[in-house]
Protein backbone atom coordinates (compact mmCIF):
# COMPACT_ATOMS: atom_id res chain seq x y z
CA UNK A 1 0.00 0.00 0.00
CA UNK A 2 1.48 3.46 -1.35
CA UNK A 3 1.12 6.61 1.09
CA UNK A 4 0.47 9.34 -0.50
CA UNK A 5 2.07 12.53 1.04
CA UNK A 6 -1.14 13.96 2.18
CA UNK A 7 -1.17 10.96 3.97
CA UNK A 8 2.11 11.20 5.46
CA UNK A 9 1.78 14.78 6.36
CA UNK A 10 -1.21 13.91 8.71
CA UNK A 11 0.57 11.42 10.31
CA UNK A 12 2.73 14.05 10.76
CA UNK A 13 0.79 16.42 12.11
CA UNK A 14 -0.93 13.52 14.58
CA UNK A 15 2.83 12.41 16.08
CA UNK A 16 2.87 16.17 16.32
CA UNK A 17 -0.16 16.96 18.48
CA UNK A 18 0.62 13.81 21.20
CA UNK A 19 3.96 15.54 21.64
CA UNK A 20 2.46 19.10 22.34
CA UNK A 21 0.53 18.08 25.50
CA UNK A 22 -1.17 20.18 27.71
CA UNK A 23 -4.08 22.46 27.04
CA UNK A 24 -3.12 23.66 24.17
CA UNK A 25 -3.47 20.47 22.57
CA UNK A 26 -6.82 20.15 22.51
CA UNK A 27 -7.38 23.57 20.70
CA UNK A 28 -4.86 21.87 18.09
CA UNK A 29 -6.93 19.13 17.81
CA UNK A 30 -10.21 20.75 17.59
CA UNK A 31 -8.76 23.23 15.03
CA UNK A 32 -7.09 19.79 12.93
CA UNK A 33 -10.19 18.07 13.31
CA UNK A 34 -11.81 20.67 10.26
CA UNK A 35 -13.02 23.48 13.30
CA UNK A 36 -12.87 26.63 11.24
CA UNK A 37 -10.78 29.32 13.27
CA UNK A 38 -12.93 32.45 12.41
CA UNK A 39 -15.76 30.62 14.39
CA UNK A 40 -13.71 30.14 16.65
CA UNK A 41 -12.62 33.51 17.84
CA UNK A 42 -16.06 34.51 17.21
CA UNK A 43 -16.77 32.08 20.12
CA UNK A 44 -13.69 33.77 21.77
CA UNK A 45 -15.01 37.36 21.19
CA UNK A 46 -18.22 36.26 22.30
CA UNK A 47 -17.07 34.24 25.23
CA UNK A 48 -15.30 36.94 26.80
CA UNK A 49 -17.61 39.90 25.85
CA UNK A 50 -14.86 41.59 24.02
CA UNK A 51 -17.17 42.77 21.52
CA UNK A 52 -19.48 44.57 24.98
CA UNK A 53 -16.20 45.62 26.05
CA UNK A 54 -15.49 47.66 22.77
CA UNK A 55 -18.29 49.05 22.27
CA UNK A 56 -18.54 50.02 26.63
CA UNK A 57 -15.47 51.94 25.86
CA UNK A 58 -16.18 54.10 23.17
CA UNK A 59 -20.02 54.59 23.86
CA UNK A 60 -18.65 55.52 27.12
CA UNK A 61 -16.24 57.98 25.96
CA UNK A 62 -18.94 59.73 24.19
CA UNK A 63 -21.12 59.48 27.09
CA UNK A 64 -18.63 61.18 29.20
CA UNK A 65 -18.37 64.11 26.69
CA UNK A 66 -21.93 64.72 26.63
CA UNK A 67 -22.49 64.46 30.15
CA UNK A 68 -19.25 67.19 31.18
CA UNK A 69 -21.26 69.85 28.71
CA UNK A 70 -24.16 69.14 30.02
CA UNK A 71 -23.01 69.79 33.71
CA UNK A 72 -20.93 72.57 32.72
CA UNK A 73 -24.02 74.48 30.58
CA UNK A 74 -26.60 73.59 32.66
CA UNK A 75 -25.41 72.44 35.98
CA UNK A 76 -22.69 75.40 36.77
CA UNK A 77 -25.19 78.32 35.73
CA UNK A 78 -27.90 77.02 38.07
CA UNK A 79 -25.31 76.75 41.00
CA UNK A 80 -24.19 80.08 40.26
CA UNK A 81 -28.06 81.19 40.83
CA UNK A 82 -28.49 79.49 44.21
CA UNK A 83 -25.19 80.59 45.42
CA UNK A 84 -23.25 84.16 45.79
CA UNK A 85 -20.15 85.13 43.90
CA UNK A 86 -19.40 84.60 40.64
CA UNK A 87 -17.40 81.24 41.07
CA UNK A 88 -18.86 77.98 38.91
CA UNK A 89 -18.54 74.68 40.91
CA UNK A 90 -15.46 73.41 40.13
CA UNK A 91 -13.50 76.48 41.09
CA UNK A 92 -15.05 76.84 44.80
CA UNK A 93 -12.92 76.06 47.44
CA UNK A 94 -12.57 76.80 51.64
CA UNK A 95 -9.71 77.78 53.46
CA UNK A 96 -8.32 75.87 56.73
CA UNK A 97 -6.39 78.18 58.86
CA UNK A 98 -3.99 76.67 61.53
CA UNK A 99 -1.22 77.40 63.44
CA UNK A 100 -0.60 80.32 60.92
CA UNK A 101 -1.04 78.77 58.17
CA UNK A 102 -3.50 78.59 55.35
CA UNK A 103 -4.39 75.32 53.36
CA UNK A 104 -6.88 75.50 50.29
CA UNK A 105 -9.27 72.67 49.60
CA UNK A 106 -11.36 72.35 46.39
CA UNK A 107 -14.27 70.98 47.39
CA UNK A 108 -16.16 72.18 44.09
CA UNK A 109 -13.80 69.84 41.97
CA UNK A 110 -14.90 67.00 44.00
CA UNK A 111 -18.32 67.82 43.97
CA UNK A 112 -18.23 68.37 40.08
CA UNK A 113 -15.91 65.25 39.86
CA UNK A 114 -18.60 62.84 41.81
CA UNK A 115 -21.57 64.53 40.22
CA UNK A 116 -19.93 63.67 36.31
CA UNK A 117 -19.52 60.34 37.68
CA UNK A 118 -22.72 59.77 38.88
CA UNK A 119 -24.24 61.03 35.53
CA UNK A 120 -21.79 59.33 33.37
CA UNK A 121 -22.79 55.88 35.10
CA UNK A 122 -26.47 56.57 35.11
CA UNK A 123 -26.54 57.84 31.54
CA UNK A 124 -24.77 54.25 30.52
CA UNK A 125 -26.98 52.00 32.37
CA UNK A 126 -30.12 53.45 31.21
CA UNK A 127 -28.82 53.18 27.96
CA UNK A 128 -27.48 49.37 28.23
CA UNK A 129 -31.31 48.92 29.54
CA UNK A 130 -32.92 50.80 27.21
CA UNK A 131 -31.52 48.86 24.44
CA UNK A 132 -31.13 45.88 25.96
CA UNK A 133 -27.34 45.40 25.35
CA UNK A 134 -26.94 43.31 28.77
CA UNK A 135 -28.72 40.25 26.91
CA UNK A 136 -25.97 40.37 23.99
CA UNK A 137 -23.21 38.32 25.90
CA UNK A 138 -23.44 34.54 25.06
CA UNK A 139 -24.33 32.57 29.05
CA UNK A 140 -21.78 30.17 29.75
Amino acid sequence: MAVTQDEDSKALDMNTLRALGGRHREKVVAMAKGVKPVSGFVDFLREHAIVGLAIGFVVGTQVQAVVKQLISSFINPLFLLVFPGNQTLSDRTFTLHLYGRAANFGWGAVAFTVMDFVAIVFTIYVIIKLFKLDKLDKPK
